[in-house]
Order: structure tokens, then C-alpha cells, then sequence
């Protein structure tokens, strides 16, 4: 099994987009995410909007290659 840890993404898309490329191309079956996913600036009413529009896509971006996303 191959398994990707990552940690401090701090919301920058660029970064969630070569974790998935990276994913990828290592054949990974798990990517663990230790924290620090959302964005540090911003109140939380903006924090929900990167969940629900933009993690939520990238999410299924993950599914659909059958790599699990803890």
C-alpha cells in the first residue's frame, strides 16, 4: 500500500492540485491530510465557501481515481 501524508496546504489551491497530480503518478492508494487544510486569512463564512467550493470537487477528483482521502 501506498500512502501519501501531507500537512499545511493553508487552503493554496496550487498545492491541493500537485498533491492530486503527485497522487497520481506514485500510484497511491491514501492520501492522510494532518491539518491545516483551510485557508489561513479570512473568517469562517469564507473558510465554508472553500469546503463546499472547491474541496468538495477536489474530493471527488480523488474518489473517481480510486485513491482514498483521510
Amino acid at each position: 500500500m501506498r500512502i501519501i501524508y501531507v500537512t499545511d496546504l493553508h487552503g493554496d489551491k496550487r498545492s491541493y492540485e500537485r498533491l492530486f497530480k503527485i497522487a497520481k503518478a506514485f500510484r497511491a492508494n491514501m492520501v492522510i491530510n494532518g491539518g491545516d487544510m483551510l485557508p489561513i486569512m479570512g473568517d469562517l463564512f469564507k473558510q465554508g465557501e472553500f469546503i463546499t467550493g472547491y474541496l468538495e470537487n477536489h474530493f471527488s477528483q480523488f474518489e473517481s481515481a480510486g485513491i482514498y482521502y483521510l
